[in-house]
């Protein structure tokens, strides 16, 4: 599991494409700005959606106002190789994969 800080390190400014981990399809992909919004562009959705994020206990959360009917979520992340972590919910299920774009590896 990724630390506190090296969670931060891999969402804060970037952005992602996550990834459907069963399917391997990209689903979305989301752009974390460093003012603690973000903005979520779904695969085949016209609109960009604006969200939240933030980070708490070595945990990262997001909320939007459509998507996952405007609930927060929080995950964890493992790192899987350089530049893709895979994202669990709290309970440990298991969410998305994602995938930096900006840059392969975690800025230093």
């Amino acid at each position: 599991m990724m630390t506190a800080d090296e969670v931060q390190s891999f969402i804060r400014g970037a952005t992602v494409r996550a990834i459907d981990p069963e399917t391997e399809q990209m689903v979305a992909t989301v752009s974390y700005l460093p003012d603690g919004t973000c903005q979520m562009a779904r695969r085949g959705a016209t609109a960009v959606e604006p969200g939240l994020y933030g980070f708490s206990d070595g945990l990262y959360w997001t909320r939007y106002a459509e998507f996952r009917d405007g609930t927060t979520n929080s995950f964890y992340l493992v790192e899987v190789g350089p530049g893709l972590a895979q994202a669990y919910y709290a309970d440990g299920r298991r969410a998305f994969l994602l995938e930096r774009q900006n840059g392969a590896d975690r800025p230093a």
